[in-house]
């Protein structure tokens, strides 16, 4: 009996040392405004002072309202917004969008180890039948992030929120 009680005492210990916790940063642009985010450089660069998240805008993007919202717009195709520095442990991401539609899939998530080679988020992993919001499931790991306009028709991103895990766990890269 007190052997059974020692594997067991064991194998709960294992298990509670092993697991893993989801957290969650949200940034909600029109709510972090003047608080928390601070944008500079012709409205093109977001820089967050709660968490050190900054954001650089590119070809016509830009903070700015759409809808009465302040957001990210992206006017055009290819316009992008890179997200720095890398998020560590990151797993998921939702990106509310403005207008918001079910199955629009103009937005596209690339990722990076070191902020200069991209690698897009490939389609099964993206979820676009949210009307409010994009799910991209991300390897877990550090990476930087860029979001990017695939069409020409405007759209503006109100809101992101991050999930990473806050465990003492292994990255496997199969």
């Amino acid at each position: 009996m007190n052997r059974l009680f020692k594997h067991i005492l064991t194998l709960c210990l294992l298990i509670t040392a092993s697991a893993s916790f989801a957290t969650d940063i949200t940034h909600d642009f029109a709510t972090k405004f003047d608080k928390t985010l601070f944008v500079t450089g012709s409205n093109k660069i977001g820089t967050t002072t709660d968490d050190g998240i900054i954001y650089k805008c590119a070809g016509t993007a830009e903070f700015g309202y759409k809808s009465d919202i302040l957001c990210i717009k992206l006017s055009a195709k290819n316009d992008s917004v890179t997200i720095s520095p890398p998020i560590p442990k990151l797993s998921e991401m939702w990106i509310y969008r403005v207008p918001s539609a079910a199955g629009d899939t103009k937005l596209k998530v690339c990722i990076s180890e070191d902020g200069s080679s991209w690698t897009e988020i490939p389609s099964d992993k993206m979820d676009y039948s949210n009307k409010d919001y994009i799910k991209a499931t991300i390897p877990v790991r550090a990476y930087y992030l860029k979001i990017y306009n695939s069409s020409s028709t405007e759209v503006g991103i109100k809101k992101i929120k991050y999930t990473y895990l806050d465990c003492n766990c292994f990255s496997v890269t199969p």
